[in-house]
């Protein structure tokens, strides 16, 4: 396996995407300095900055992953965050380890009053309290419970015991 030196740490490691971030522009298609060198010369930025990117990628890109559950069902970034990342970076602050760009109960448009960094298991409760419509009755009403998932309507009973809308 070839080798490649970092030009900021000096370090040989292997020239692979596990080290390097890839750029298409130059002749080996990888940076010059290491990931590790990267994310010590602008901490937090790295991820703050991923978290923008897929942000835009998720509402706007019809080719990317998450396109079909967020920007095909019309969610938006605010003009403020589309503007520029350092709009986003001022009214967000730099993404904390362990954490990542989340919308309050995985609803609404990606916005300053919607968003914050959240671990795995806040986006979980968050996703939990999204809006379902009865499948009893069909209304629309807020999860009670984020570990029971039964929602709050006439047909509370029903759903604790098990029963479903006839077809």
């Amino acid at each position: 396996m070839a080798t490649k030196v970092c030009t900021r740490c000096h370090h040989a490691l292997p020239a692979t995407r596990k080290h390097f971030y890839q750029d298409a522009r130059l002749s080996d298609g990888l940076y010059s300095h290491c990931k590790d060198c990267h994310y010590k010369a602008c901490p937090g930025e790295g991820r703050t900055k991923r978290a923008f990117r897929n942000m835009i990628q998720r509402c706007y890109n019809p080719n990317a992953p998450s396109y079909r559950w967020i920007g095909a069902v019309g969610v938006k970034v605010c003009e403020r965050w589309r503007a520029s990342f350092e709009n986003f970076r001022s009214d967000m602050g730099e993404c904390p380890e362990g954490k990542s760009l989340s919308r309050f109960g995985a609803v609404g448009n990606y916005e300053p009053s919607n968003c914050a960094w959240m671990t795995p298991t806040e986006r979980g409760v968050e996703i939990r309290k999204k809006y379902r419509a009865c499948r009893i009755c069909g209304t629309e009403k807020t999860v009670v419970a984020e570990n029971t998932g039964y929602m709050q309507c006439p047909h509370k009973n029903a759903h604790q015991k098990g029963v479903s809308k006839k077809i």
